[in-house]
């Protein structure tokens, strides 16, 4: 899978996003050029949906985006809604992490290995001295975690991963391996003191999610108050009944190549794309060899 960019090192590409220093903009169709903000604006609960729209109004809940760490990424958690609300008014981050390619080896963090106290976390944190404090699994393609606001957690090297997120970008970093901003040659901005408030000092057994892998048709991923998730896989004509979703659709190719059908409309969707469907949508068709998409709505 790649992606078109000037940037030589591209460590993230944000799909669908309303975020306001990264909004999508529409790249083909009737509304090629416009961005989902301009969007929600104009179309409002037909887009988002009559539920979404009651909850939410303009703001778009959900940002999907694909990571490619070459290199580990830094320890960190993020605050869920009440803490996010309380210092930013803004929303919380709890996110979800789908693997498509991982070499051998390759982990990640997904939370506190025992319980452990503030005043602890703190001190081993600072000591320097914490491996031990984290939960680390080995990853490898088609598996799904997810990461609660609160949960400790981090990307290892060697991995491509399609996160499903609130939208929000509230990131506290816990340790990032000394590692030097190169705008400022400063070591980069750790945040342990906001971070101490957001953690979940609870030790975990996994952060994996255990599905069945669909069949020509669909399987449920993952529901939760933030977003829900499904797995679809496209062998031959599949038709995916969307009335009784009341809210946007957003499918995410992470193998192959499919066809997707809407009344009249054909668009294809490809390893790497993603399409956004209002929630006036009731029905769409997918056709072709061999895809795999992540379904994602509110």
């Amino acid at each position: 899978m790649s992606k078109e960019s000037e940037i030589k090192k591209l460590g993230e590409s944000w799909e669908v996003s309303d975020l306001d220093n990264a909004i999508s903009v529409v790249s083909s169709g009737e509304f090629k050029g416009q961005t989902l903000r301009e969007l929600v604006k104009k179309y409002k609960n037909q887009l988002l949906g009559n539920s979404v729209f009651e909850k939410f109004g303009l703001h778009f809940p959900v940002l999907v985006k694909f990571l490619d760490a070459h290199l580990p990424l830094s320890i960190q958690v993020h605050p869920n809604n009440e803490l996010a609300k309380q210092r930013y008014g803004g929303y919380g981050k709890s996110e979800m992490w789908y693997i498509i390619h991982a070499e051998q080896g390759s982990e990640i963090i997904t939370g506190l290995s025992k319980d452990i106290t503030q005043k602890e976390f703190k001190k081993t944190i600072q000591s320097g001295s914490f491996k031990s404090l984290f939960r680390k699994e080995k990853i490898a393609p088609g598996e799904v975690y997810y990461l609660p606001a609160g949960c400790v957690h981090a990307i290892g090297a060697g991995s491509l991963i399609l996160e499903i997120q609130q939208t929000s970008d509230i990131t506290y970093r816990i340790y990032d391996y000394e590692r030097i901003d190169p705008e400022t040659s400063t070591k980069r901005t750790l945040h342990l003191e906001k971070a101490m408030s957001a953690i979940n000092f609870q030790g975990i057994e996994s952060c994996k999610i255990n599905y069945e892998a669909p069949k020509n048709g669909f399987s449920k991923l993952l529901k939760t108050p933030f977003f829900t998730t499904n797995m679809l896989e496209v062998k031959e004509k599949m038709t995916r009944n969307l009335t009784e979703i009341d809210s946007f659709v957003i499918y995410t190719c992470v193998e192959g190549v499919a066809e997707i059908t809407i009344k009249q409309e054909k668009a294809t969707i490809a390893k790497g794309e993603t399409i956004l469907l209002p929630a006036v949508v009731n029905q769409c068709t997918f056709s072709g060899l061999y895809a795999k998409m992540v379904e994602v709505y509110f």
